[in-house]
């Protein structure tokens, strides 16, 4: 738990990372267009390896991200992240159920004490992200956060607005970074690449579906 590993959401969290191909897909068409309103309900992305990503609004512009890299296996990784993008927490599911020690907790600042922003096209964030484990210890990162400029993806026959977000952590010669299709409409990330100083080549991520979350 306390290594930099290239297949997380960002260093030092839980390795339950989801597997990747290289090229966008077309996604089923959908029978409305999804809004932020949405995510009090839950919305589902789903990737070609079959695993999935559920979203649900956690409040105040928190969302809880659960990485689910086989539904047909137990183990799954919810984290709490703000804007969908900057992980808060990270907690190990077996079967839903929190695993004791399986926690990790993410804090960021930059100079002025403030934390990353609401993503921004054209703009840069630096500052340093703290990760601290169960057992009371802590690594510290230089975060960088670059946001690209604005754009739409289309999902089906929908349209959403998008701000493209590189998320990079860096400590010595190790580095992580994850790639983000922030989209605005829904106030959630959807990763797209990572890569990192470990990993023998970049993960790219295929998805083949997004929608709302079944009941």
């Amino acid at each position: 738990m306390h290594s930099c590993h290239p297949e997380s959401r960002r260093p030092g969290v839980l390795s339950l990372g989801l597997t990747a191909a290289l090229a966008a897909a077309p996604l089923p068409l959908l029978a409305e267009c999804l809004t932020q309103g949405d995510l009090a309900k839950g919305l589902r992305a789903t990737y070609l390896d079959g695993s999935v990503v559920d979203y649900r609004s956690g409040g105040q512009d928190v969302v809880e991200v659960t990485e689910i890299p086989d539904p047909k296996a137990p183990q799954a990784l919810r984290f709490r992240s703000r804007y969908g993008i900057y992980d808060l927490s990270a907690q190990g599911l077996m079967q839903g159920v929190p695993q004791a020690g399986q926690v990790l907790d993410y804090t960021y600042s930059d100079p002025e004490g403030a934390e990353p922003p609401r993503p921004d096209p054209g703009k840069l964030w630096l500052g340093h992200s703290t990760t601290t484990y169960a057992d009371g210890s802590s690594d510290s990162f230089v975060a960088v956060m670059v946001y690209g400029t604005e754009g739409t993806l289309r999902l089906g026959d929908c349209d959403y607005a998008t701000v493209p977000v590189t998320v990079s952590y860096l400590a010595g010669e190790s580095w992580s970074a994850q790639d983000y299709e922030w989209l605005s409409d829904l106030g959630i990330g959807l990763l797209t690449r990572r890569e990192g100083s470990d990993a023998a080549r970049p993960s790219a991520y295929r998805i083949t579906g997004l929608g709302r979350a079944l009941p």
